[in-house]
């Protein structure tokens, strides 16, 4: 008897088999081969990108980040703090377990552990004031020659904002420049296009198709980056647009979404390799339990680094995962400058660029609001469900030891029963409360 190997039929629409090699993970990446110039280029940019990330490190500056990101969600001070160690909860009639409990909270779950969301309230109110009354611009010729022109460059400008969602952008701008302290963006050509199939002719049950283009941007794009993963210049200057010779920053985007703009180049598809985001969010870090499964992530996520060079006149694209050298060349702006552009919210001092954020402002004021409030309610709590007192106590029975619990008592016999009488909060704890949230 003849066994017969069928195979299976091959996959002649790029599309499906795109689709085919993604789910069945027929990726074939190589490893990286550089050339002579490639091996130079990676060699520089790895030697710089690690001094500028050490050099920021150094500063603490992102730890002040790190904090003013915990703090802008709005959450208790429970959450804040690390996460208590667990017990299972047993069912004494059943044996069986149940819900897990803290160790050591339940005496003192009743105080008040509430945190003013002070920085998101302040940033949303600055927010308001300086994006959301439609900022407008005034041009002047500088010269006679652009005199007859002014109105042009001011309708292109007006145009612009409704074409590059540039109000929305400008509120990120904002938001990070109030919670760092320092805000950074690039301005570059954008063009966003893909293939489309387009129903031609259909008798029903056959169709036929024609790839067509579409364009979905094509024009100036002012981006807003995330300052976490921007590096600039160990020498920047506050204020000094020239003192930035170098910067960089690293991006994660999808592989379908990175292959619509530097699919073209072959070292894209043959040497860039798909992982899961490395990235963090602001309030991972305060939801994350660590008895919990952690959340699934796709993994076609790629992460790339741009670099530009201004005295070098260096322009390098670069794959994190694989350190292949996607693209390089000159810096695209023909008058030499680079493309990033950056403030501060207020100056730190005269050789830092990064500037003083609202968070580091208010973060003492802050604690010691918190502290008051917390206080005063757990008082008002205790004036009103009052605590009560036994005799009886011995070593013998328990360790002679009551911790303070609102409306909380213990039925004995042959003892007295004395309420514990605590004054709810005077005026002046009000008024404290008052005078420390305006100063903050």
């Amino acid at each position: 008897m003849t066994r017969i190997n069928k195979k299976e039929a091959p996959i002649k629409d790029k599309k499906i088999k795109a689709l085919d090699d993604e789910v069945n993970k027929k990726e074939k990446v190589k490893e990286f081969q550089p050339n002579d110039m490639e091996k130079v280029l990676s060699a520089y940019l790895d030697k710089r990108t690690l001094e500028m990330k050490e050099y920021r490190k150094n500063q603490k500056i992102e730890d002040l980040w790190k904090e003013a990101d915990k703090e802008y969600i709005p959450s208790d001070l429970n959450n804040v703090m690390k996460n208590p160690r667990k017990i299972f909860e047993a069912d004494q009639e059943t044996g069986l377990r149940s819900r897990m409990i803290p160790i050591g909270q339940d005496e003192e779950n009743w105080r008040h552990q509430g945190s003013d969301p002070m920085l998101l309230v302040k940033i949303m109110s600055a927010m308001a004031v300086i994006v959301d009354k439609n900022p407008e611009a005034v041009l002047t010729a500088m010269a006679k020659k652009y005199e007859g022109t002014s109105n042009l460059a001011h309708a292109i400008w007006k145009r612009s904002w409704e074409i590059s969602n540039s109000k929305e952008n400008l509120k990120l701008f904002v938001l990070n420049l109030c919670k760092y302290g320092w805000s950074v963006g690039r301005t570059y050509p954008k063009i966003m296009k893909y293939q489309k199939s387009i129903l031609n002719e259909s008798d029903g049950i056959n169709r036929v198709y024609t790839e067509e283009e579409r364009v979905l941007y094509n024009d100036l794009c002012r981006e807003t980056l995330d300052p976490r993963y921007v590096w600039i210049d160990e020498m920047a200057l506050p204020y000094n647009v020239l003192s930035v010779n170098e910067w960089f920053y690293e991006m994660e985007e999808s592989y379908d979404s990175f292959k619509t703009i530097l699919g073209k180049y072959p070292n894209f598809e043959k040497y860039v390799k798909r992982s899961v985001s490395s990235r963090i969010s602001a309030d991972e870090d305060l939801k994350r339990d660590p008895t919990e499964e952690p959340n699934k992530r796709r993994t076609d996520i790629v992460k790339l680094r741009f670099f530009e060079s201004r005295l070098k006149d260096l322009y390098i694209i670069q794959d994190v995962n694989s350190k292949a050298i996607i693209y390089h060349s000159p810096l695209p702006n023909d008058d030499g400058m680079l493309s990033l552009w950056q403030t501060m919210w207020i100056l730190r001092s005269s050789t830092s660029p990064y500037g003083v954020s609202l968070w580091e402002i208010i973060k003492n004021d802050k604690g010691l609001y918190d502290k008051m409030s917390n206080m005063t309610m757990d008082q008002l709590v205790l004036s009103i469900m009052k605590m009560f007192f036994f005799t009886g106590t011995s070593g013998v029975l328990g360790d002679g030891k009551i911790k303070i619990k609102p409306g909380y008592g213990k039925q004995i016999t042959n003892g007295d029963v004395k309420f514990l009488e605590v004054p709810g909060p005077g005026q002046e704890a009000w008024e404290g409360l008052r005078h420390t949230k305006s100063r903050a």
